[in-house]
């Protein structure tokens, strides 16, 4: 069994884990502000199953965009002890890629949250028919399960141009390539 590979799983799986709750919490909170035509925790605790469904169908979307930057920030660490244990580095290095990764984590986070609520509430506006948020509002849950949909189809179909994007915008450091022991 390879040792260092253990432990650097068990600490990706720890870090994707707090990452992943982090932004689930800012991504959930930023979601009812965005919402603010419904109350979303008044509607949870009197069981509307619509506003669970769709505020579900957010949280998962949020992951899948996020997926996109959980795995670099996850590998940039990883490269980091690796080239910790190997090679040794500086203080000033382990800084930088802190940075690196709080600002990938960072930028995700807004960019998804954004790109989300936009290309949801643009959906809305352009379906003039329906008041989605006040069906939802209403219990409505067809009309939920439809923008509970859109939300998590919007996810899939943006999460290789976010992924794109933030290596354009925050690469990730250098990997080490042939010499890491996976």
């Amino acid at each position: 069994m390879n040792q260092f590979l253990l432990w650097n799983g068990l600490f990706s799986l720890l870090l994707a884990m707090v990452l992943g709750i982090l932004a689930i919490y800012l991504g959930f909170n930023a979601f009812k502000r965005f919402n603010s035509k419904v109350d979303e925790e008044f509607e949870l605790r009197n069981n509307n199953i619509a506003v669970a469904t769709v505020s579900g169908s957010f949280i998962i979307s949020l992951g899948i965009l996020m997926q996109s930057v959980i795995d670099p920030i996850t590998q940039t660490i990883f490269n980091l002890v690796y080239r910790y244990q190997q090679l040794g580095v500086v203080f000033s290095e382990v800084v930088s890629t802190m940075g690196v990764v709080f600002l990938q984590f960072s930028i995700a986070l807004v960019l998804s949250l954004a790109t989300l609520t936009l290309g949801t509430r643009l959906y809305m506006k352009i379906n003039r028919q329906t008041d989605e948020l006040e069906e939802i509002t209403n219990n409505n849950i067809a009309v939920a399960i439809v923008v509970g949909a859109i939300t998590v189809t919007l996810a899939v179909m943006l999460s290789s141009g976010m992924e794109i994007f933030l290596n354009a915008l925050v690469p990730a450091p250098p990997s080490l390539n042939e010499n890491l022991p996976y």
